[in-house]
């Protein structure tokens, strides 16, 4: 092998560990996003959560064992006939910002600044968690639409009982406060994974989270994709310019 070959194949290493990640399933990540933030909104869930009154939180470890996760999931109804459509389901995105305004009745904040890899891709409403979610899709020139993106949610009531999961993060990770306009958020990385023994909190650094309240609504943004392409500083300015 000569130089010239040995140079290339060097770079290509360095580029497939640069870049890694991207063979993560994304879908799996998006629906794995969604459970916790959907799936796990039951009624014993909301009672345990329901001390909690901040952003994110600490759970006691890394790992909530698998028998909490089954008596929180036994809790939840058997539901008959046909089942309700998950408003938070990728496919079930199909709105724009105007139809959902005209469910809801009022203006919906969306953001008046994106950086241009992100583009409108669908938004959602879900009239008993009073919930608006709005996605946009990735585009990057290594990326095809779909590989990635950022979701938005917006509790219009966040007075109501909240999920088990939600804003609840793993002992290990820290909790940044950080300024959004004029209030206070908080950023976190990493999203819970379920494998066989429970739910375990991993900080991958290509899952951003950012939380805050303004005028009773609560916002969340779930970015999946690389921190290089859309960074936390970015994250926060288009918090910012929510309206």
């Amino acid at each position: 092998m000569n130089n010239y070959d040995q140079k290339k194949l060097s770079n290509q290493v360095k580029h497939n560990r640069k870049y890694r990640w991207l063979r993560i399933p994304v879908i799996t990540v998006l629906s794995l996003l969604f459970l916790v933030v959907v799936i796990f909104n039951t009624a014993k869930g909301r009672s345990i959560a329901q001390e909690f009154a901040e952003l994110f939180r600490h759970a006691d470890g890394d790992l909530i064992p698998r028998e909490i996760l089954r008596a929180i999931i036994t809790e939840e109804p058997i539901q008959t006939g046909t089942p309700t459509p998950n408003p938070g389901d990728i496919k079930n995105l199909i709105y724009t910002i105007e139809e959902i305004e005209q469910m809801v009745g009022h203006h919906i904040a969306e953001p008046s600044w994106l950086p241009f890899e992100l583009v409108f891709e669908g938004a959602s409403y879900d009239p008993v968690d009073q919930e608006v979610f709005i996605n946009y899709d990735l585009y990057v020139k290594r990326l095809k639409a779909g590989d990635g993106g950022l979701f938005i949610t917006q509790e219009l009531n966040p007075t109501s009982e909240p999920c088990f999961f939600c804003g609840l993060v793993g002992a290990s990770v820290p909790i940044e406060r950080v300024k959004i306009g004029s209030v206070m958020g908080e950023y976190v990385i990493g999203m819970w994974h379920f494998p066989e023994e429970g739910a375990v909190y991993e900080p991958f650094p290509f899952i951003q989270r950012l939380r805050w309240r303004v005028d009773g609504v609560e916002f969340e943004f779930y970015y999946l994709g690389d921190a290089g392409v859309v960074t936390k500083e970015e994250l926060i300015a288009i918090a910012a310019s929510m309206e």
